[in-house]
């Protein structure tokens, strides 16, 4: 993943560049005759150049571990020397993942199944309560 996120200038102003929407967020090289980006100038957002690139040997890892994003019980199977990172998901998938992944002490970048777990019980035990 790369470290640095170039954005569009204005892309926070408009709605069509993506104000709103991160699908709408794309690059675009700045040109215009005092465009400050074009002009590197402190305190703006910073444009492509040479030299942002990443390693071929840690292209595309997080922490040194290849990414695998899990959206369903089959992507489980094979996850060792990998990060996880959890997809989008209903809850009845993510209950029963997180269940398996606290029986063997698997570790996600975003999601953490014991608290996952122990809210669903809270929350099961003060629906019941009304």
């Amino acid at each position: 993943m790369p470290n640095k996120r170039f954005l569009r200038r204005n892309t926070n102003e408009y709605i069509k560049l993506g104000k709103k929407s991160k699908k709408n967020q794309k690059w675009r090289r700045p040109r215009g005759r005092d465009n400050k980006m074009r002009l590197k100038t402190k305190g703006h957002p910073l444009v492509v150049k040479v030299g942002y690139k990443q390693n071929k040997a840690n292209r595309g890892k997080v922490n040194g571990k290849e990414l695998k994003i899990i959206r369903n019980i089959n992507d489980l199977k094979d996850v060792k020397g990998k990060t996880l990172q959890l997809g989008k998901l209903g809850i009845k998938k993510k209950i029963m993942i997180s269940k398996i992944c606290q029986d063997k002490n698997i570790e996600f970048i975003n999601f953490d199944p014991k608290k996952f777990i122990s809210r669903m019980k809270q929350g099961i035990k003060t629906e019941v309560k009304k």
